[in-house]
C-alpha cells in the first residue's frame, strides 16, 4: 500500500532525476499537433526503478521502464490520465521548479477535460493551452508558441 512516505520519496526522485513536460508531435495523416503529457525520469539504480514502478502500479498509474543503449533506464508516465493522476498524488511533495510545471501541466489537462470529458485528442487547442505547454517545455529544439499556432488544430481566435 502507498503511503505518505512512498509519494514523498517518488516526488523527491522526480525533482531530482526526472522531467514533467509533454512530448509535441505531428501527426502525419492530417498535419496535427499532438501534445502528450509525460513524466520522464532516467536512473541507472534498478532498486529505485524497481520502486518507482510499484507505486506507479499501486497507484493504478501506467508506467513503463525501457533501458537505453547506455545502460540507463528511463521510466515513462503518458497521457492525460495517468500523468494527472500521479501528479495529484505527488504534487504537494514537490519543491523545486517542478511545482510550476506541475501546476501548468495540471491547468492544461484541466482545460481539455473541460472541453470534452474523454476525448481530449479531438479538440482544437487554444491560445492559453499552448502557452501552458509553452511554459513547461523549455529546451533549445522545442517548438515554440508562434510554430506551434500555425498547426490547423489550433484555434487562433480563441
Amino acid at each position: 500500500m502507498v503511503n505518505d512516505t512512498d509519494l514523498a520519496w517518488l516526488s523527491a526522485v522526480i525533482e531530482a532525476e526526472g522531467s514533467i513536460s509533454a512530448q509535441a508531435t505531428t501527426r502525419k495523416k492530417d498535419g496535427y499537433l499532438v501534445l502528450t503529457p509525460i513524466i520522464r525520469i532516467a536512473n541507472n539504480d534498478n532498486g529505485i526503478n524497481d520502486e518507482m514502478l510499484r507505486i506507479c502500479n499501486e497507484l493504478n498509474v501506467k508506467a513503463t521502464a525501457f533501458v537505453k543503449k547506455n545502460g540507463t533506464t528511463t521510466t515513462r508516465i503518458d497521457g492525460m490520465l495517468s500523468v494527472d493522476l500521479l501528479l495529484v498524488h505527488i504534487q504537494k511533495y514537490l519543491r523545486s521548479s517542478k511545482v510550476n510545471n506541475a501546476e501548468a501541466m495540471r491547468k492544461f489537462i484541466q482545460l481539455r477535460r473541460n472541453k470534452s470529458p474523454g476525448k481530449f485528442r479531438l479538440n482544437k487547442f487554444n491560445r492559453e493551452e499552448l502557452e501552458l505547454i509553452c511554459s513547461i517545455r523549455t529546451h533549445s529544439s522545442a517548438k515554440t508558441l508562434d510554430e506551434m499556432m500555425q498547426y490547423p488544430n489550433v484555434d487562433i481566435d480563441d
